[in-house]
């Protein structure tokens, strides 16, 4: 697993600036009276006029804010719903996190460093998938990545369609289907590792999986007796199976109708 380390590490290092950059963007983009304008405020409330003015005309870059909310509708839906799960955020709104009105030494930092890991964590999937395709060789992986993405494309406008639910609601399910999706053909049609290890590895990706799920569910305003663990553990773990599985095998089954049609392709002289 060696050759799996360095993509993974290199690609983790992307993510992570990525979503910290992202993290501080929407701090500075935050609504008046909070985040970066707040701290505006009260750098020059404290006799600290310039520093809160430069820092008032960055909290207004129009590319920031534009940026920002494409981002927090779209790319950090997921992120939400995962923190939101676990009572690290109270809606699945991330836009008036930032609340403390005027606080100079509030705790937005740890908003940053929330907001940060939490994208780590939901994008961490797709970020291991690309890494073990790269390690894998693309000559080796084009097939199954490229009839993955075609089918993942073609479910996800389907369902983008047909579904009732709002526009964030909508991002969360795809975007996270498109992080756990990318791993779990990465590690059934690696080279890396043999029948055995492929088997033991999607094991591990379904249990966390259901955990993840299981968690959901309980939390909250959700059941908490002792039977409702792993009830609901099982009831994530159908479903992801069901939907997860029916994903892989029409890859799978469209993989070999391909490599049967090069295989009875005639070579013209």
């Amino acid at each position: 697993m060696r050759p799996l380390m360095k993509p993974f590490l290199r690609w983790c290092t992307v993510l992570l600036l990525v979503s910290f950059t992202m993290a501080v963007a929407q701090w500075l983009a935050a609504p008046e009276g909070y985040g970066a304008s707040a701290w505006a405020y009260a750098l020059k409330e404290r006799g600290y006029a310039k520093v809160g003015a430069i820092l008032s005309t960055l909290s207004n870059i129009g590319v920031v804010r534009d940026a920002s909310a494409a981002y927090e509708t779209v790319i950090a839906a997921p992120r939400n719903y995962l923190l939101h799960a676990v009572r690290a955020l109270p809606t699945h709104d991330s836009i008036y996190f930032y609340a403390s009105p005027h606080g100079l030494f509030s705790a937005d930092w740890r908003g940053v460093l929330l907001f940060t890991f939490g994208t780590v964590t939901a994008y961490l999937p797709l970020v291991l998938g690309i890494a073990i395709v790269s390690a894998s060789g693309w000559g080796t992986m084009k097939r199954p990545v490229l009839i993955g993405a075609a089918v993942y494309v073609a479910a996800a406008m389907t369902y983008a369609i047909t579904s009732n639910a709002d526009r964030s609601s909508k991002s969360a399910t795809i975007l996270s289907a498109l992080s756990l999706l990318a791993v779990a053909v990465a590690i059934m049609w690696t080279p890396l590792l043999m029948r055995r290890g492929r088997m033991i590895a999607f094991a591990v990706l379904l249990g966390v999986v259901s955990v993840v799920g299981m968690l959901s569910i309980t939390n909250g305003t959700g059941p908490r007796d002792a039977l409702s663990y792993p009830l609901f553990f099982g009831w994530t773990l159908a479903i992801a199976l069901i939907e997860g599985g029916a994903f892989l095998a029409l890859v799978g089954l469209l993989l070999r109708v391909v490599r049967r049609g090069r295989r009875q392709t005639p070579i013209v002289a």
